[in-house]
């Protein structure tokens, strides 16, 4: 009894084992089922324009009624491409099969279409072909399909390319190691391959015809859209059967029979005869001969301008003011031009950009700059302030009214390099025209000869006003020199003042102030020197100091009206009221605040003459007021 049990136990595992091999997958085996072959998902000009194709590796062909074909997206959603009931057709032993969108046009037709027309295939989906029984027949992932064979999906193709069996046929259940990108699809149909009964020498067809102008957006009513061909060769070329075509489905025009082109001629349909309307922008036209070959094509995606057409010059395409239909094109002009930008551009800092344009209809001319900052202008010569710093991509487009020319270049903007400037002498009333004569002594510390043009002058009391520097202003290293209203239209207060010497940029290089309740004398300056800040009287070296301003005045618009004692009382701000005021970003001034080393803290009893009479505990009390003052200008 017991050797019985373990007979039995040995047959029931030895069955158990068997009929694994009988029990079947549920995709047939690789070289023995219909296999999807090449998938292409659409075009750039057309999403739809796209196919499926099925090859079947057997040697018998195979009736598909009843076949359905889907697609997955990578939200696991399913979708018919074909219903049951619209699968029809065969597929021959070794041959092909086209499955297409309704929207799908080449040469090459499809064996059936989609069974609705909105469906169409995207990045990330899975096509699934299922026989009669609803059994999956094969499968295909590519992109970020969800859904695929193998450990991978295949790799999504681009627009205009196909995914491709590496070997026709070969199905090893992994879609990314069966299949590969290729550039240039190739459908094929259940016709391909297959010799006619009778073959006959096929008709040859001129691959010389060019498409040679095109007009696409006249002044008015489309009815003057025009297409023009050109015949290369010399000899005369029957267009019968030709086809022009354009990216829409129905944009078809068929050359009628008996039309013919001469040696270097032209041939023009205008759209009452070819029906489809040329877009304005975006578009495309085919030339197919009679075999359905293609034989050329143009495209434009730019906006074509009022009454402009699209020329072919041999080489390349141009777009032209000039309409030359059934002639030979003619081509407009285009503008020499020449950059001038400057070489430094800092942040913060206007920069100049200037062109130098010419055209024979010059007046036409237009200029947008793009300065790779989300800003732009619109005039030939322009200036431009970058608030980063960084590299910018610039453009420079001119338009002569039919074509448009492009300039780009980088600008790399940087901070704006500090120098070591000290203003180290004020004189605010100098015997004369004060307003001609004012000065204030800057000096160069640095290494390097620095040019103040473009730099500025604020001054004021409460509110600053900014003066700019309009002329070229240089000091060489270790040189100090006056600065007068010859360079920058500044102006003193003959009590009090505050000054800054500001960078192109608006940082402050170097600041000072002065407060002197009774009035400055004539020629009494205010100077730095070994014990700080002090008031200075009658320089009898001022005129060999001061860069003769009275003498070089060069235009009356520099000229000021003298200022009576009157005037030279009143508050700082009201003999500025015509400057320009500071910016709301330049540093607002505090009353009494330190200013630095320039600055003197105490603007009570500054002047450096001791009182001519006093007893000896005034002489004192001044000397230790005038020690404590000149070690507060020390410290700070």
């Amino acid at each position: 009894m017991k050797k019985r049990g373990g007979k039995i136990f040995h047959l029931f595992w030895i069955l158990f084992l068997t009929a694994g091999f009988f029990i079947l997958p549920k995709n047939t085996r690789a070289d023995a089922h219909i296999v999807i072959n090449e998938i292409m998902i659409g075009e750039k000009n057309n999403s739809k324009n796209e196919f499926i194709e099925l090859y079947n590796p057997t040697n018998d062909p195979i009736n598909l009624e009843g076949y359905k074909l889907k697609k997955e997206t990578d939200l696991d959603k399913f979708y018919y491409l074909v219903n049951p009931s619209g699968f029809k057709g065969k597929i021959p032993s070794k041959g092909y099969f086209l499955i297409a969108s309704p929207d799908y046009f080449s040469v090459v037709s499809a064996d059936l279409a989609y069974s609705n027309k909105s469906n169409s295939l995207a990045s990330g989906n899975a096509v699934i072909l299922y026989d009669k029984e609803d059994k999956i027949v094969d499968k295909v992932g590519f992109g970020l399909a969800k859904d695929f064979e193998g450990s991978l999906p295949a790799t999504s193709p681009s627009d205009g390319e196909s995914i491709e069996r590496k070997e026709i046929g070969k199905d090893t259940d992994d879609n990314n190691k069966n299949f590969e990108i290729k550039k240039e699809p190739s459908p094929r149909n259940s016709s391909y391959g297959v010799i006619p009964e009778k073959e006959s020498e096929p008709k040859k067809y001129s691959d010389e015809i060019k498409i040679n102008e095109v007009f696409p957006n006249p002044k008015g009513k489309d009815d003057s859209e025009f297409i023009e061909l050109y015949n290369c060769s010399k000899e005369k070329v029957d267009l019968s059967g030709y086809i022009l075509k354009d990216s829409s489905k129905n944009g078809k025009y068929e050359i009628p029979n008996g039309t013919e082109i001469k040696p270097n001629g032209y041939f023009l349909i205008y759209k009452e005869k070819f029906k489809f309307a040329l877009n304005n922008s975006n578009e495309t036209i085919y030339l197919f001969n009679p075999n359905k070959k293609e034989i050329d094509r143009m495209n434009y995606v730019e906006s074509a301008k009022e009454n402009i057409s699209y020329n072919f010059d041999g080489q390349k395409w141009h777009w032209s003011r000039f309409l030359t239909p059934g002639n030979e094109n003619r081509f407009n002009n285009l503008p020499t031009s020449k950059l001038k930008i400057e070489k430094k551009v800092y942040k913060n800092m206007l920069a100049e950009f200037r062109v130098s344009a010419k055209d024979k209809d010059k007046d036409k001319l237009k200029f947008v700059w793009d300065f790779g900052d989300e800003h732009k202008s619109y005039k030939r010569n322009t200036k431009h302030k970058y608030l980063k710093k960084g590299v910018y991509q610039v453009s420079l487009k001119i338009s002569d009214g039919s074509e448009d020319i492009f300039k780009t270049f980088e600008i790399e903007v940087g901070k704006f390099p500090k120098s070591e400037l000290k203003i180290v002498s004020v004189n605010a009333n100098p015997k004369g025209k004060d307003m001609k004569l004012e000065a204030i002594g800057i000096k160069n510390n640095s290494k390097k000869k620095i040019n103040l043009k473009g730099w500025s002058i604020a001054t004021g009391w409460k509110n600053l006003y900014n003066h700019p520097i309009t002329k070229k202003f240089v000091l060489k290293p270790g040189e100090t020199k006056e600065l007068t209203r010859e360079y920058s239209l500044f102006s003193l207060n003959n009590k009090q003042t505050k000054i800054e010497l500001r960078y192109p940029d608006g940082k402050i290089a170097s600041k000072v102030k002065y407060s002197k309740k009774e009035g400055i004398q004539n020629d009494e300056t205010y100077e730095k020197t070994e014990n700080g800040w002090e008031w200075v009287e009658m320089r009898t070296d001022a005129d060999e100091i001061r860069t003769s301003a009275e003498d070089t005045l060069e235009s009356p618009e520099n000229t000021v009206p003298e200022q009576n004692a009157e005037n030279d009382n009143q508050d700082n701000a009201e003999e500025n009221k015509s400057e320009e005021k500071i910016q709301e970003n330049e540093p607002e001034q505090v009353e009494g605040e330190i200013l630095g080393a320039e600055t003197v803290k105490n603007y009570e009893n500054i002047s450096g003459d001791k009182p001519v009479s006093g007893n000896f505990f005034q002489r004192i009390f001044w000397n230790t007021n005038k020690f404590i003052n000149n070690l507060i200008n020390l410290l700070f």
